[in-house]
């Protein structure tokens, strides 16, 4: 109980997204999870085409810039600071780094990895554009998901839903 009291403040001030209700808590624990696996999935990649998994990363986010209608468009996005919204276009300097990845991953697949990308600039307050920040998105979601994992845990316990358990830690 006093890790989870410990690290519910950390946890919510990581987020970009309020949880003010039950069904809140469900969506942001579920893009977690969702952010997990891909986190785990980005190494598989990056193993499979050779490259860092910060490199597969810019990529993916080159990938993202390629879907947005221009440069421009992606600042103030929601409450994602200006600074932060816009994806940098490394296509000359990752050219090779997108081909393989092009040619290692299915489309459908890369259209679902490329939306992963774009939830973890909005979801975490970090900001994603390089292999350091991937270190710090990462440390971000790895104690989330242990921490909603236990908030579940202690819910369970305690016969009360986790948005309650969460109030509860609150200060």
């Amino acid at each position: 109980m006093e890790w989870l009291e410990q690290r519910a403040l950390e946890v919510e001030y990581s987020l970009r997204k309020a949880i003010s209700s039950n069904q809140d808590l469900g969506g942001v624990t579920r893009d977690i999870a969702d952010l997990n696996a891909f986190l785990h999935r980005l190494d598989e990649i990056a193993a499979g085409v050779g490259y860092s998994p910060g490199e597969a990363l810019q990529a993916l986010l080159g990938q993202l810039a390629n879907r947005t209608r221009s440069f421009d468009s992606m600042g103030g996005m929601g409450n994602v600071p200006m600074h932060q919204a816009k994806v940098l276009d490394r296509s000359e300097r990752l050219a090779e780094v997108e081909q393989s990845l092009l040619g290692f991953v299915p489309g459908g697949e890369l259209s679902e990895l490329v939306e992963r990308v774009n939830l973890l600039r909005t979801l975490l307050r970090v900001k994603v554009e390089d292999p350091n920040d991937l270190t710090m998105a990462r440390s971000s979601v790895y104690s989330a998901f242990n921490f909603f994992s236990r908030l579940q845990a202690y819910a369970n316990d305690k016969g009360s839903t986790p948005y309650e358990a969460l109030c509860e830690f609150r200060l």
